[in-house]
């Protein structure tokens, strides 16, 4: 099930599955969990993703070659167990408007899909999502698995500017958009939680393995949290 391959010069790939699925995010959640105990001398950074880990090597203590042996002593004990195991944890809440005036795509999804927009917000407000990758830009967490009546496909024309808190759906998954951005996915929503900056505390609990519920709120609580900030 391990597959460990060099990266180029200083980089490593562990491959622990080959789809979005909990139980293979609970394995990376789990051999990551193990190098961290057993090998962060020999690592400069560590990316866990949806089915991999992308390990870069600090040369001064080892060769890559050398530290892909290393990783594999370490994860010899990462049994099948984690297999059959999903990540458990504190579900981090998110409050989320609806509100036409920041859900400029909720008509398309209903289009897509054959729901009413009150039947959008209630499924997808009706999920724990896991973070299953961090990535595009900082903060951005891919979450899943959305609902399967609520999987619609990219925006054929992304948009040039995407405002920082927007709720998206892609495919089968969600995501906040943490910061002004491009961005081709699905919004159906906006949010005042900063993730960028929870991502970004040292002892943050949204990182890969991480659970998320989206929490319909009011206009009047989205102003309140200061979401008026584009002028709603």
């Amino acid at each position: 099930m391990i597959r460990i391959e060099p990266v180029g010069e200083s980089g490593c790939m562990l491959y622990l599955g080959e789809q979005i699925d909990p139980r293979v995010c609970a394995r990376v959640c789990r051999a990551a969990e193990l190098i961290r105990q057993r090998l962060m001398p020999y690592i400069i950074d560590m990316v866990p993703s949806y089915a991999s880990i992308y390990l870069s090597v600090d040369l001064s203590r080892s060769g890559v070659e050398a530290f892909c042996r290393l990783l594999r002593e370490a994860l010899h004990d990462l049994d099948r167990a984690a297999l059959d195991q999903e990540v458990s944890g504190e579900v981090i809440r998110v409050g989320v408007y609806y509100g036409p005036e920041v859900a400029p795509d909720l008509d398309e999804v209903a289009g897509h899909t054959g729901l009413s927009r009150d039947e959008i917000i209630a499924l997808h407000s009706s999920e724990d999502y896991l973070v299953y990758a961090i990535g595009f830009s900082p903060g951005f967490c891919f979450m899943g698995n959305t609902d399967a009546r609520l999987r619609v496909p990219r925006k054929a024309s992304p948009r040039t500017r995407v405002p920082a808190g927007s709720v998206a759906l892609a495919d089968q998954q969600t995501a906040v958009y943490p910061t002004v951005s491009p961005g081709g996915w699905q919004i159906i929503g906006r949010t005042t939680v900063d993730m960028l900056a929870l991502c970004q505390r040292a002892d943050s609990p949204l990182q890969v393995g991480a659970r998320v519920r989206f929490e319909p709120i009011s206009l009047e609580d989205f102003r309140q949290a200061e979401g008026d900030s584009d002028g709603i």
